[in-house]
């Protein structure tokens, strides 16, 4: 999965999405010398992978603030996250939420959890 809007290669945003679909989303299956990529994406999957992702901007000051160049970092990539691994996938089952509401909605909560 290639994120061309980003050219920092120690991304701390892409390189775990990046990671995890690869290690999650593309389970390949070889037989004789066909390559089958299938999809397997359900809620929980797609929630762990974006937690996951959500916690390495962590460092981030106040991940809701829309103005802040680490959340439009995110937010940028997690929109080419939905359309690249989820939008063009087999989808297990319906998620209603795009993943930058995810993201906001994470930040709020670690935001208020590290102000405790």
């Amino acid at each position: 999965l290639h994120f061309c809007d980003c050219e920092d290669q120690q991304c701390s945003v892409c390189e775990p999405m990046k990671n995890a679909t690869e290690r999650r989303f593309y389970p390949v299956e070889r037989e004789a010398e066909q390559t089958n990529r299938t999809f397997t994406l359900t809620r929980k999957e797609r929630g762990e992978v974006i937690y996951e992702m959500t916690m390495q901007i962590a460092d981030s000051p106040d991940l809701t603030d829309m103005h802040n160049p680490r959340t439009e970092h995110a937010i940028r990539h997690a929109k080419c996250f939905e359309h690249y691994a989820y939008n063009k996938a087999n989808v297990v089952e319906e998620y209603d939420n795009l993943i930058e509401n995810y993201v906001l909605c994470r930040g709020r909560l670690l935001a208020r959890h590290r102000s405790l």
